[in-house]
């Protein structure tokens, strides 16, 4: 095993100076476990709550991984669990993962703190060492809020309908054909930063939607997190990282991913 020390950072500058590495580390995965997201997430967060990362070196100091939280009091919790943050796992290399997550349990026994863990990634180095050690001294359970599954998509339309029955498949071949050949129905991309926050307040309100004469609550109630959220979107807009796509019909937005 790697020879590894941990040192837990609650400073946000510090943090930010770590942003090059640990970037570097994620590549274009664990988005929410990213620079991107926890950064900003951290400029945007509740009145009391603060960084808590744990942070692992190896023997010569270099960053070999980490896992960003947020602490409010003695509570350390999933920085922006409440505001959408899933798949949550320790940001490593993949062949150093599993000691960084054995690393990272340690030093959150030792902080003495009450951490509660959830949305973990289902295939994650830290939810498979978590598991391993069947600790009763974190307080995690394995039920359906903490857990994030994930189904692997298809590059293609077609390969997506293959999962389904002929059936299935038939009816929403058709459906598709049906709103293609609706003339007031069309498909519209956010592309311009300028149109990013208009567009997901509309989303926003589509999601809200679906919450309507039921229980529970979205997780983007708040004006605060809406602004995270728009601000958020508009920097991805800019670096070319955002795909907002709405369905339209006679012009009113009815579907948005």
């Amino acid at each position: 095993p790697l020879p590894l020390r941990t040192e837990l950072v609650e400073d946000l500058p510090a943090l930010e100076a770590l942003a090059p590495a640990w970037r570097a580390l994620l590549g274009r995965d664990r988005f929410f476990v990213g620079p991107d997201w926890v950064l900003l997430r951290f400029r945007h967060a509740p009145s009391g709550q603060r960084p808590f990362a744990v942070v692992v070196r190896d023997a010569a100091g270099t960053l070999v991984g980490l896992l960003p939280l947020a602490r409010r009091g003695r509570r350390v919790t999933v920085c922006g669990a409440g505001a959408g943050a899933d798949h949550v796992d320790v940001v490593a290399h993949p062949d150093e993962a599993p000691a960084v997550a054995e690393a990272v349990l340690d030093a959150l026994v030792a902080s003495r703190t009450r951490v509660h863990l959830e949305h973990l990634a289902e295939d994650g180095a830290l939810r498979y060492a978590i598991r391993a050690r069947r600790w009763r001294r974190l307080p995690y359970g394995e039920v359906a809020a903490t857990v994030a599954p994930y189904v692997e998509a298809k590059r293609t339309f077609d390969a997506y309908l293959g999962k389904f029955r002929a059936k299935q498949r038939g009816n929403l071949r058709r459906q598709a054909r049906a709103f293609r050949a609706d003339p007031a129905a069309a498909i519209r991309r956010v592309t311009d930063p300028a149109d990013v926050p208009a567009g997901i307040d509309a989303l926003l309100a589509l999601h809200a939607k679906r919450f309507e004469g039921r229980e529970g609550s979205t997780s983007f109630a708040g004006e605060e997190v809406r602004r995270f959220h728009r601000e958020l979107a508009t920097v991805l807009c800019r670096r070319g990282d955002l795909a907002l796509t709405f369905l339209t019909v006679d012009g009113r937005d009815v579907a948005v991913h």
